[in-house]
């Protein structure tokens, strides 16, 4: 049976081979990327996972998460690195000298990458190399939600104005032709934070890949077509 340990290291090394992501930490001047390097991640665990899929099988969930919960911590880690160079590249541009504060491994956070478990354990066919990387890609990118979330809070809670915007991804939920309802119920453009977490603008569902993006500023005065704040 295959370890922890095992896949751990497996991702580790796959994780510093990776030239895309060390390209796209270096140039994480915002969360506009910060997707994309969640999935990168997410393909790179789904490929260790995808090399030792039999050792998954008659396992239940709880048994998968025992040897995958150090790899998708991992996963939670290296994400958390994009999103502090990034929320760094935020407060900059907003001409303050504020550090990123780090979300914890929350409750969501661990939820999302439990249903990574779930999905292989439950899964009535071999799952594809596709569907794996959807799993894993899905539970970095609520750390990306719960790290915008967070720093957007604490902003708001300073005073600092702070702009949030939240993209659909275009992509149908069932069929691939039918608008996503919930997703564009949750798309929009805030100037405060309160408004934005009512709109449920941080949550996701599986296979969402909608952009959340946000920017602060020293007063609450947000000028949409300068696109600057005042």
């Amino acid at each position: 049976m295959v370890t922890s340990e095992q896949v751990l290291a497996a991702f580790k090394r796959r994780l510093q081979s990776n030239k895309k992501l060390a390209s796209l930490l270096r140039s994480a001047d915002g969360y506009g990327k910060a997707n994309n390097f969640a999935k990168t991640c997410g393909k790179e665990l789904a490929q260790v996972i995808n090399s030792v899929a039999s050792e998954f099988a008659g396992l239940d969930a709880k048994a998968v998460y025992a040897i995958l919960e150090p790899s998708l911590k991992e996963n939670y880690s290296e994400i958390l690195k994009f999103c502090k160079q990034a929320q760094k590249a935020v407060y900059r541009d907003a001409g303050l000298g504020l550090g990123a504060l780090e979300p914890a491994y929350s409750e969501a956070i661990a939820r999302n990458a439990y249903r990574v478990a779930e999905g292989i354990a439950e899964a009535t066919e071999p799952l594809t190399l596709e569907g794996l990387a959807n799993l894993v890609a899905h539970a970095g990118m609520t750390v990306v939600d719960t790290s915008i979330d967070t720093n957007a809070e604490a902003a708001a809670n300073m005073g600092l104005g702070t702009h949030i915007v939240r993209t659909y991804d275009g992509v149908g939920l069932h069929n691939g032709k039918d608008p996503c309802k919930w997703c564009m119920d949750r798309a929009g453009d805030w100037t405060d934070y309160k408004s934005a977490y009512d709109a449920g603008c941080f949550e996701r569902h599986p296979g969402c890949g909608c952009r959340i993006d946000y920017h602060v500023g020293k007063t609450r005065t947000w000028s949409n077509r300068a696109g600057t704040w005042r």
